[in-house]
């Protein structure tokens, strides 16, 4: 379904007339993950907005003094400063980062999918094709870090094991990257490309039940413990009132 896109000015604009204490997040589809967080803290009477994309939120929170509800948060996926680290301006009380690369990272975590859906045969298959695909994604990442504007990260893994058959190869100076993600691929590695992996598997003609990426992200949700219960703690400990003598005379 297409979306509206706004620009920071109308975006302010929104947020301001809505008088609401609102959490601003990235993209559209992360609402699927997200609204089990908004229903956790209804109460409040917090408003879940959805900008399209990091680079909106990072404007909006560099923007925040023109914001005029009491009480605003920010979240954010890491991507990749889950490899370089976070900057420093953005550590802040009024953002929460995700652990992994993106939200769907730590939801695949919680959700423990691979474990829980996949057969031997599949899951077999998943770490196999994780692995074909590791020079590759290091190549890359190490392209968005020097923005490098041919960086491919956004590719579809179908794409990538087809250049991967055909015989290409793709090289990497940082070994400390490729080590990390290999390490904990399910955390490290972009999100959707794990994702999309991960549908391989479970959307594959072979199998008597399939799985969508949505279906799989909803199953996460409902599944998900730490990750997600971390974030919806952030969020109801920002928001909830501030009690009468609770602060330090």
């Amino acid at each position: 379904m297409a979306h509206i896109e706004y620009s920071i000015d109308e975006l302010i604009g929104i947020i301001n007339k809505s008088g609401l204490n609102t959490v601003i997040t990235e993209g559209y589809d992360d609402y699927i993950a997200y609204k089990k967080v908004e229903r956790f803290v209804d109460v409040y009477g917090v408003s879940f907005m959805p900008v399209g994309g990091k680079r909106k939120v990072i404007e909006l929170y560099n923007r925040k003094n023109e914001l005029t509800p009491s009480k605003i948060l920010f979240i954010m996926d890491m991507d990749t400063w889950v490899h370089t680290g976070t900057p420093a301006e953005f550590v802040s009380d009024d953002i929460v980062l995700t652990k992994g690369y993106s939200i769907e990272n730590d939801l695949i975590e919680d959700g423990e999918v691979v474990q829980r859906l996949m057969n031997d045969n599949e899951r077999e298959k998943f770490y196999n094709e994780i692995d074909s695909i590791l020079s590759w994604y290091v190549h890359n990442v190490e392209k968005h870090i020097n923005s490098d504007f041919s960086c491919e990260l956004k590719s579809h893994p179908n794409r990538i094991l087809s250049l991967i058959e055909s015989g290409q190869t793709f090289t990497y100076n940082n070994k400390s990257i490729f080590n990390q993600v290999k390490s904990d691929p399910i955390i490290y590695m972009r999100g959707k490309t794990v994702l999309a992996l991960i549908a391989r598997q479970l959307s594959s003609s072979t199998r008597p039940v399939k799985y969508s990426k949505d279906a799989i992200i909803d199953i996460c949700s409902n599944f998900g413990v730490s990750n997600l219960k971390r974030v919806a703690e952030t969020v109801k400990e920002h928001f909830a009132p501030t009690q009468i003598g609770s602060e330090a005379a």
